[in-house]
């Protein structure tokens, strides 16, 4: 009898010994409880900000959503101003909006298409 690695054996599961019949029944029990696991988390990661604009990740592989609109807070320091803060623009759509709680941002060009920024060194 060959196996697949994932699925049930090619073959009659009844005529296997009895232990590896219910081993079988309760590793099918464990894929279907997993897969609804993953089913109901994967729900309720995409749908509790359904049509949002703003993701938390470490990458396209590994985002989470944000309520629509969310306004982000990015912090330096234990101190209240010392932080940065982004949100989708308004007035112009397709611009970030950014400002930086104790005055002055300071942006250091990278490439083309990237820049580092942060407060202003006082």
């Amino acid at each position: 009898m060959s196996r697949h690695q994932y699925g049930k054996p090619d073959g009659d599961v009844e005529r296997l010994a009895k232990w590896a019949q219910t081993y079988i029944r309760e590793l099918e029990a464990e894929k279907g409880r997993l897969e609804a696991k993953l089913a109901e988390r994967d729900r309720y990661i995409t749908g509790q900000h359904e049509g949002t604009n703003v993701f938390l990740g470490r990458g396209i592989q590994d985002e989470r959503p944000l309520p629509k609109d969310s306004h982000v807070t990015f912090r330096f320091s234990d101190k209240w101003d010392d932080a940065i803060d982004v949100n989708h623009c308004h007035e112009a759509p397709g611009l970030l909006e950014v400002h930086c709680l104790r005055g002055s941002i300071a942006v250091y060009p990278r490439s083309g298409n990237s820049f580092r920024m942060g407060p202003a060194p006082r």
